[in-house]
């Protein structure tokens, strides 16, 4: 169970991943322009809030940019090179499989799935 999905963060809407208004305010102030919550994210703290119910993109993957472990969006440049590169396990399987996302990324995942499922 994920928290509902968010298309917008607002310096007054907090992510449900974020525990004190404090927290989200500190963040956005100094989010460098970042979109998303969801780049500073670890897989961890990620698998933490999806236990808890309180992670409103659990179809975010991880990758490695410029030295730096990232979160990437569904709706993001890039998550089609990050989901790629990603390595395939059930769990990320079922997760990517019961996110809320557009048609087309549910197809690229899909696809990802049949990929990478046949090759293990």
């Amino acid at each position: 169970m994920t928290a509902p999905r968010r298309v917008v963060w607002s310096a007054k809407a907090r992510p449900a991943c974020f525990s004190t208004d404090s927290e989200w305010a500190d963040w956005y102030a100094f989010r460098a322009g970042a979109k998303y919550p969801c780049v500073d994210c670890t897989p961890e703290h990620q698998e933490k809030m999806i236990r808890a119910g309180r992670c409103e993109r659990p179809e975010t993957v991880f990758t490695v940019r410029a030295g730096d472990m990232v979160g990437v969006c569904s709706d993001e440049l890039g998550y089609s090179v990050a989901l790629k590169a990603s390595e395939y396990s059930s769990d990320l399987a079922k997760r990517l499989q019961s996110a809320n996302v557009a048609t087309c990324v549910k197809r690229e995942i899909d696809n990802w799935i049949k990929r990478k499922s046949s090759n293990g």
